[in-house]
């Protein structure tokens, strides 16, 4: 997929994006799903490493199963206790669309004491697939959204994200001179190159690790009428995705200095993260893969609120403190006032 021009926002990469001959498509045994786009569907984003919060039992048993493989991650995904049946529900769609009998879906068991937003684990594991081509097809598609459940098929090695970090702050710069900041502050930072030159392999890593640091590249994204710049790299095909994944924290730490003023990036937070597809360069209601023609998938409105903080309930009080002794002579002038409107006619 070709890189969006210099200042051009998320909208108008999904409006070229998406170009369907047909919208679904319905197998010979009467499964139903999304036909892919003509140029495919938007490509999922790996925030997090597939492992994040699974238990380390879960993770050797993983590792130790042989034959053709696949990660799952669920469109909308979230931990929940009914994670079996939401399996039981792929294994179900993937028999039907590559005629694979013996296919096992396996759910995630998360470790005791889990991290990040949004419930992690989220990734299933897919074996029991009798060859390389039936997951061929299923990985070269990645989405499949049926009435069911819509989920991706990515491969067990999976790719890097190109994805880095949101900046804010400076409304008047391009794309170009955001990409040459950055590019400039991590050249600059020995550490920052030592990491990856230590992680790479070869004799000359130090080098790949420059060149990893000079393919960075910004897109920018307007929201609430708010400039955001996305900045993204091609990373190093060899550099593993744990280490790359610290290494994008380590620069998301850093602020950076432009002659239109300061970087800021978006963290925690303010950081966006689509509770959809889990990409982290645009929110929840700019998701393009709703607007992928025949999307039988939830739409984004039914995320909308699931990523914002919950706050704690407001106690409203009438009549000053909430002490229990200013209640209790609250109650009693109310019953005092109650017995004079009510006059002779009460009972004593």
């Amino acid at each position: 997929m070709t890189v969006p021009k210099d200042n051009s926002v998320l909208t108008s990469a999904q409006s070229h994006h998406f170009k369907a001959v047909e919208s679904r498509v319905i197998t010979a045994n009467g499964q139903q799903y999304t036909a892919a786009p003509l140029n495919g569907f938007w490509p999922p984003q790996t925030t997090q490493c597939p492992w994040t919060n699974v238990s380390a039992q879960t993770r050797a048993e993983w590792n130790a199963i042989e034959g053709p493989k696949a990660f799952i991650r669920v469109y909308g995904a979230r931990y929940s206790s009914r994670m079996h049946q939401l399996a039981s529900r792929i294994a179900f769609v993937i028999k039907r669309v590559v005629d694979e009998p013996d296919a096992v879906v396996r759910s995630p068991i998360p470790q005791p004491k889990g991290r990040g937003r949004f419930g992690a684990p989220w990734h299933f594991l897919l074996s029991g697939i009798s060859s390389h081509s039936s997951l061929n097809v299923l990985t070269s598609q990645c989405m499949w959204s049926t009435s069911t459940v819509s989920f991706f098929v990515l491969p067990v090695d999976l790719a890097h994200p190109n994805y880095i970090v949101s900046l804010k702050s400076a409304p008047y710069a391009s794309c170009e001179s955001v990409a040459q900041c950055v590019k400039d502050k991590l050249l600059t930072i020995k550490e920052a190159i030592l990491f990856l030159a230590e992680r790479l392999e070869g004799d000359d890593s130090e080098t790949a690790a420059v060149a990893m640091v000079d393919s960075i590249f910004v897109r920018s994204l307007e929201v609430d009428q708010e400039l955001v710049f996305n900045v993204h790299c091609r990373p190093a095909p060899d550099l593993g995705l744990e280490d790359y994944l610290e290494w994008v924290g380590y620069v998301r730490s850093l602020e950076y200095e432009t002659f239109y003023g300061r970087l800021v990036p978006r963290l925690e937070a303010e950081q966006y993260f689509c509770t959809g597809c889990k990409a982290s360069d645009h929110p929840t209601g700019l998701c393009p893969l709703p607007l992928t023609p025949g999307w039988m998938g939830p739409s984004s409105d039914a995320f909308l609120y699931k990523d914002r903080p919950k706050r704690p309930a407001r106690r409203f009080h009438v009549g000053g403190s909430s002490t229990r002794s200013d209640s209790g002579r609250g109650q009693k002038a109310s019953r005092h006032r109650a017995s004079r409107r009510r006059g002779a006619s009460s009972p004593p």
